[in-house]
C-alpha cells in the first residue's frame, strides 16, 4: 500500500517511542519505513505483527496527525 511521505514519519515516530530494538517489531517497521523515504517509494507492506503493534499504541488522545495515519491503515 501507498502511504503519503506524511503517514511513514508518523508511523517512524510511533515506533520510536519505546527505543526499539533493531530486531523487534517496531524497530523493523520504522527502518522499512525510512528506507521507502529514502528511495522515495513510500509503498510499504504492513505485516500482521506490526498492524497488531499498531492497534495497540492507537490512543484516542494521540496527536491528531498521528491518529489519523492510525485510523486510515487500521481500517
Amino acid at each position: 500500500m501507498k502511504y503519503t511521505e506524511n503517514d511513514l514519519k508518523n508511523i517512524i515516530a510511533i515506533c520510536e517511542q519505546d527505543n526499539p530494538t533493531a530486531f523487534s517489531v517496531p524497530g523493523k517497521l520504522a527502518d522499512r519505513c525510512r528506507n521507502a523515504l529514502a528511495y522515495r517509494d513510500i509503498s510499504i507492506r504492513l505485516t500482521k505483527h506490526d498492524k497488531a503493534f499498531l492497534q495497540y499504541v492507537y490512543d484516542k488522545d494521540m496527536d491528531t496527525d498521528a491518529k489519523e495515519t492510525l485510523e486510515r491503515i487500521l481500517s
